[in-house]
């Protein structure tokens, strides 16, 4: 871009004075012409004689001096070492602690600059998850998907969603100015149960209402006698989370069985729910699929989950690349 047509007001008026005194003008006439100075037109062509056009864009500016110093600012990046949702909380600090008045425009360019940005804070799985078991599962789960690519087994995802009439829609794209409602009431649940791949097949159903242990082995005992009917059924590994369903008496009691059919269950770490793959399913299902208008009653969010599950691999796919 050539510097006349700069967005820089003065760079573009040195341009133009320099422009002008190529086309043989004389200052006075530069001067009328531009409404200004002889003193600031002559000012302007001795600096390009001796500086050239490096003259013509304006060098780096300093601005205000930073009212704090290299150890205030240090301080202040560690108040934000955990997360805070309110600056005017970090403003007072400052004020009380430092002496000092940040204007929070002041304070968010200060946090900008360093690297911090206001999104959201995620949930995470609780301090008690055991590391060591968590790598070691993340390495085996890694043996077991390149299995899986080299045809030896079928590897599975199995859990259950939860969704009733409290939508989980949280963002949306509106016209400024009007907010969107969702409708919004307690209801009883509607219970998706089922197994997920990483080639998008699901298999799996709904329920009304909570599920409990018995209701869990007759989705795994349909599940066995599937695989048992194929043509030429291979060792299916399912992966599970240890909720009470999956961790009782009875669930337990039935996983011998389960290998005979070729069906071999697999737990993971407590606490390690981004192991479980069908957790990024249940997400795209509840946040991302599901529209606004499904939530009008237990009819209409049923059918719409059906419609979901019903075209997984087809219109909703997950890309585990």
């Amino acid at each position: 871009m050539q510097l006349r047509d700069s967005h820089n007001h003065r760079e573009r008026q040195r341009s133009q004075i320099i422009l002008m005194s190529n086309q043989k003008m004389n200052v006075k006439s530069i001067s009328l012409a531009l409404q200004l100075s002889r003193d600031t037109i002559e000012r302007c062509l001795n600096r390009y004689e001796s500086k050239g056009f490096r003259f013509l864009k304006d060098l780096p500016r300093s601005g205000r001096p930073c009212i704090l110093n290299e150890s205030e600012k240090k301080t202040l990046v560690e108040y934000f070492g955990d997360f805070v949702q309110d600056i005017k909380v970090i403003l007072n600090r400052v004020s009380h602690e430092m002496g000092k008045e940040l204007s929070k425009g002041t304070l968010r360019a200060f946090l900008r600059k360093n690297k911090f940005s206001y999104k959201r804070i995620r949930k995470i799985p609780s301090l008690k998850r055991d590391d060591t078991a968590f790598q070691f599962f993340k390495e085996e789960l890694g043996h077991l998907k390149v299995m899986e690519d080299n045809g030896e087994i079928a590897l599975f995802f199995y859990d259950e969603m939860g969704i009733g009439l409290q939508p989980c829609i949280s963002y949306g794209w509106q016209p400024i100015g009007k907010t969107k409602g969702v409708p919004s009431e307690k209801s009883p649940n509607i219970t998706t149960m089922g197994f997920f791949n990483r080639q998008n097949s699901f298999i799996g159903n709904q329920h009304r209402g909570s599920i409990n242990s018995d209701i869990v082995i007759e989705c795994f005992d349909s599940f066995a006698n599937d695989i048992m009917a194929s043509k030429n059924p291979k060792k299916h590994i399912v992966i599970v989370d240890n909720a009470p369903t999956h961790t009782s008496r009875a669930f337990l009691s039935k996983i011998k069985e389960w290998k005979s059919k070729n069906l071999f269950v697999q737990f993971i770490p407590a606490y390690c729910p981004e192991l479980n793959y069908i957790e990024m399913l249940w997400k795209q299902i509840k946040y991302h699929w599901m529209g606004v208008d499904a939530y009008k009653n237990l009819e209409t969010l049923s059918q719409y989950l059906d419609n979901i599950l019903n075209q997984i691999g087809q219109k909703y796919r997950i890309n585990f690349n």
